[in-house]
């Protein structure tokens, strides 16, 4: 568009332009309508519409009125633009401020989560050591536990063992009394 190109913005001056556009139109209509300055003479050769608009206004008033218009609306319109800039001065520096505050939030976040990442990493190193130790003294506890089976299993057998040599004994020892008490009744007879 026209107005970009130049470095305006459309939808500031479009209210300008809109309002000359109209006093322009109501100017011609009012230099259409009086034509000439109306005075008895004008009137009587028929040169002026003696209508009650053309008493009270005429092109000149008109132009008048449209140079103040003008002027006041080029000033107002500078000092909206230069505030107007300014305003977009501030946005912009408050948006580069923001930019870079968000830049920061950014990297501190970062910052954090690699920190989080790296204390994770140690926590599942310590809990892989503490998982290794605990199956590594179960472990131990097993074998120390099958140690202590097979001997007690031992000490079980080596009893049975002597309580069977024992009850072997006593069942020659009692079969020798049987034996010597059976020679000793038989000598009675």
């Amino acid at each position: 568009r026209f107005w970009d190109v130049l470095g305006y913005d459309a939808d500031f001056w479009r209210g300008p332009v809109i309002l000359g556009a109209m006093l322009a139109w109501v100017t011609w209509l009012v230099w259409y309508f009086t034509k000439v300055p109306c005075t008895i003479d004008n009137a009587a050769s028929g040169l002026c519409n003696p209508s009650v608009i053309a008493s009270f206004i005429n092109a000149d008033i008109v132009s008048r009125c449209t140079g103040a218009w003008l002027g006041a609306t080029t000033l107002t319109g500078g000092i909206n633009a230069i505030m107007l800039s300014r305003e977009r001065e501030r946005t912009e520096e408050a948006n580069r401020r923001a930019d870079e505050e968000r830049k920061r939030a950014d990297q501190r976040i970062e910052t954090l989560m690699n920190e989080l990442r790296e204390e994770r990493r140690q926590a599942d190193e310590r809990l892989d050591e503490e998982r290794r130790e605990a199956a590594e003294r179960v472990a131990e506890e097993r074998r120390l536990a099958a140690e202590r089976i097979a001997e007690e299993r031992r000490l079980a057998a080596e009893e049975r063992r002597v309580l069977m040599a024992t009850i072997a004994e006593l069942t020659g020892a009692i079969t020798e009394l049987r034996r010597e008490n059976g020679r000793n009744n038989g000598s009675e007879n």
